[in-house]
């Protein structure tokens, strides 16, 4: 068992060989889980609206979500995004059942009281009132429930607050939050690269003590993966791969190490 990750950069087209290496290949009581970051930034330039995304103060690329882009996030996470990929897994005979973090409060969150960020000219600015937050616990009886009864929960990165706010959460965090609480062995995280990438060249293997090391050394969506990659390790997660999924046989070829990194708990 495993829980899947597909990138927000895969899941605008899934292609039919991806579906069908997850119908091969995804085992019973696997969990899906989805981002859509890219589909946002499409839609928010169609629809006329700013999108603020900056780097934090800690170094990692951040969305600021407020109440309007909260609103494009839900449309488009567990709606259109979730519902496709539902589709998608329901043609090719799997018994996918899609949802969000708020349904039947799957995901509680944390809400981020401030974020502080690096505006445009390198001055350090302190965000309010952001509508996002983190995975803090798992409703892990629901997903087990439906994986009893055979479903193949494919879940949208958006939590809830212990007061009831609709939050914004990072895919990468939902997914090693989901990993750890069900105390699943692995993770694969599938997306738009082949792995780590350092000086041009693939990471194949990286270490627990390891992984410090690399968040310094990488930017972006990267860094960010890794640092939810150190959560899942410290949640009891045993192994996780990032791979791409835009090649054949994607699940497939992470399974088995090919051509993806590896990071391990020892």
């Amino acid at each position: 068992m495993i829980v899947l990750k597909i990138g927000g950069s895969v899941v605008e087209g899934l292609h039919e060989d991806l579906i069908d290496d997850i119908g091969r290949k995804l085992d019973k009581g696997s969990i899906i889980v989805h981002g859509g970051g890219r589909l946002i930034d499409s839609l928010s330039s169609r629809f006329g609206m700013k999108q603020r995304v900056y780097t934090s103060v800690s170094g990692f690329k951040t969305r600021i979500t407020d109440e309007q882009t909260l609103d494009l996030i839900k449309m488009v996470f567990a709606g259109k995004i979730n519902k496709e990929v539902v589709s998608a897994l329901l043609k090719h005979g799997l018994k996918a059942i899609g949802l969000s973090g708020v349904d039947g409060w799957l995901i509680l969150a944390k809400r981020k009281n401030i974020i502080k960020i690096i505006d445009e000219r390198g001055r350090k600015i302190v965000i309010h009132d952001d509508l996002s937050g983190r995975p803090i616990k798992i409703n892990v009886n629901l997903l087990k429930l439906l994986i009893s009864q055979g479903y193949i929960p494919v879940v949208a990165p958006i939590g809830i607050s212990e007061n009831g706010i609709i939050l914004n959460l990072d895919g990468d965090r939902v997914a090693a939050r989901i990993a750890g609480e069900l105390g699943y062995r692995k993770l694969v995280i599938l997306t738009d690269i082949m792995g780590v990438m350092v000086n041009g060249k693939l990471v194949k293997r990286i270490k627990a003590e390891e992984i410090d090391k690399y968040i310094e050394v990488t930017s972006g969506g990267m860094k960010k993966k890794l640092f939810a990659c150190k959560e899942a390790l410290s949640l009891g997660v045993r192994e996780i791969v990032i791979a791409s999924a835009l090649r054949d046989k994607p699940l497939e070829r992470a399974i088995r190490h090919l051509e993806c990194t590896v990071i391990t708990s020892e």
